[in-house]
């Protein structure tokens, strides 16, 4: 079975590197290849009332954030698919989960999730939610970042910060107060 790596790689590189169409798509695959979203800000009361969901229902989505896949928990559905290209978005869903059955009530799983900067963010992972997963999914966020140490210690520096899309909100909020704009007058 081929890596996620490789997966995303055989999906999007479709052309020779020496092509423009070739280095947009390696751009493209080496950007992906992280946290792009951390969370998902649709609506998923609409995409439920739209699919009509109950205890028959089998719903296949897109795994991104995990915000999708925990919300049609609501619904009760017989089954949920979760698919995604980035195996940052897959691991993070299945974080998500895991931590739903594992952590002991709800204020820590809101620290770890809603705030994401605990410094017991990762103790708990160790303590509550790493022995019950499988091996891979440990591996994952036992695994280590560029500068960083283990990604699970993300949690514990603001995850939402670290992302992909974190990091352009903030260079989006850079060039506004460059321009002597406040971003949060938009809102």
């Amino acid at each position: 079975m081929a890596s996620s790596s490789e997966a995303l790689k055989s999906a999007v590189h479709q052309h020779s590197l020496t092509s423009v169409q070739g280095m947009q798509q390696r751009l493209f695959s080496t950007w992906f290849n992280s946290f792009i979203y951390n969370q998902i800000w649709e609506d998923p009361e609409l995409d439920m009332q739209a699919l009509d969901l109950d205890a028959d229902s089998e719903i296949l989505t897109i795994a991104s954030g995990g915000c999708n896949v925990l919300n049609y928990l609501t619904a009760s559905p017989a089954r949920i698919v979760a698919l995604d290209l980035n195996p940052y978005h897959l691991s993070l869903t299945r974080l998500k989960i895991a931590a739903m059955e594992h952590l002991p009530n709800h204020r820590m799983f809101y620290d770890f999730f809603g705030y994401a900067d605990s410094p017991q963010n990762p103790e708990r992972f160790e303590a509550y939610i790493e022995p019950r997963i499988d091996a891979e999914l440990a591996a994952f966020w036992n695994g280590r970042t560029l500068l960083r140490g283990k990604r699970i210690k993300l949690f514990s520096d603001g995850l939402y910060r670290h992302t992909r899309f974190g990091y352009f909100m903030r260079f989006l909020h850079w060039i506004g107060r460059k321009a002597r704009h406040e971003p949060y007058r938009l809102l």
